[in-house]
């Protein structure tokens, strides 16, 4: 007699896991040869790649530079996942480093192969976002039926819609450390003190130890904020915990999954409107008056 058999999400995620981690090790190969910039690009693409092998179509990932409509150029980032249906990308270099229109951009990552303090990653990290979201030119666009709950100013677009996000284009940044030994929490809670929840990065993945996350635990579950940035919940705080029910098992995979699933729910909670492109071509179409020359058609 046949039966339904099981498909192990977490086997399969365990198992993307581990080709990080197998990148990590062949980075430390690399790094011994003292090529810094290859070592640390293994771990970057074997994310990148994971994060393309399971991403739909409609989404871009890539890596490279944010830039906006008065062409402010941020510094460059591991990961970056833009809309693809319209305009992913203005620009790829011969070294594939791209150049993102802020407009189009959904989520902003960082990978490190392993944390060390020295570098004080979450702090640059956290300047970095501050660059993206107080300098650059992107409007927040609000969700004007959040919640249910509807106003004379509420917009038929976001009655049928129905999303989640209370701003509809909110950029969902993270962080992931393959190896986090030595990972100190006093470094986040400096951070957390220095930029509040506006500019930290929403998660941080420690792949071999756990998550750091916004929300609360309750006797029966764990409750996540998606956007520390937006919360309004004083009962809420950061967290850092390892998933998984059996602890026999590695969690690497629990950690990546969790990952992918919230970047997902985002995206799909998001909207972002068609970018106009005029303002990033405005300075191409410019010419002097006195310099035109008219062309009269004979008849």
């Amino acid at each position: 007699m046949s039966k339904l058999s099981n498909l192990d999400i977490e086997e399969i995620f365990r198992q993307d896991a581990q080709k990080i981690i197998d990148a990590r090790k062949r980075s430390k190969v690399i790094h011994a040869t003292s090529d810094i910039k290859a070592s640390g690009n293994e771990v970057e693409h074997s994310v990148r790649d994971f994060l393309r092998s399971r991403m739909p179509s409609n989404f871009y990932v890539g890596h490279g530079h944010v830039v906006d409509c008065n062409q402010q150029t941020s510094p460059q980032f591991d990961v970056l996942i833009s809309d693809n249906t319209f305009i992913p990308i203005l620009l790829r270099t011969n070294d594939s480093t791209e150049y993102f229109p802020c407009e189009s951009l959904y989520a902003i990552g960082e990978i490190k192969s392993t944390y060390n303090k020295s570098e004080k990653p979450i702090e640059k990290f956290c300047e970095n976002l501050k660059l993206v979201k107080e300098n650059m030119k992107r409007e927040e666009v609000f969700n004007t039926a959040y919640k249910g709950e509807f106003s004379d100013s509420t917009l038929m677009r976001d009655m049928i819609l129905q999303k989640n996000n209370k701003v509809l284009n909110a950029i969902y940044s993270f962080m992931l450390f393959v190896d986090s030994e030595k990972f100190d929490i006093s470094e986040f809670n400096d951070c957390y003190k220095k930029y509040g929840n506006k500019y930290l990065p929403n998660h941080i993945i420690l792949l071999d130890r756990g998550v750091v996350f916004f929300g609360k635990i309750t006797e029966s579950q764990m409750i996540f904020e998606r956007y520390p940035e937006y919360d309004e919940n004083e009962e809420n705080e950061w967290i850092l915990s390892a998933f998984g029910l059996n602890e026999e098992k590695e969690k690497a995979g629990n950690h990546l999954g969790f990952l992918y699933y919230n970047l997902l729910e985002h995206m799909n909670s998001s909207l972002l409107e068609p970018i106009n492109l005029m303002p990033y071509f405005n300075s191409l179409f410019t010419g002097r008056k006195s310099k035109m020359i008219k062309i009269k058609n004979s008849v």
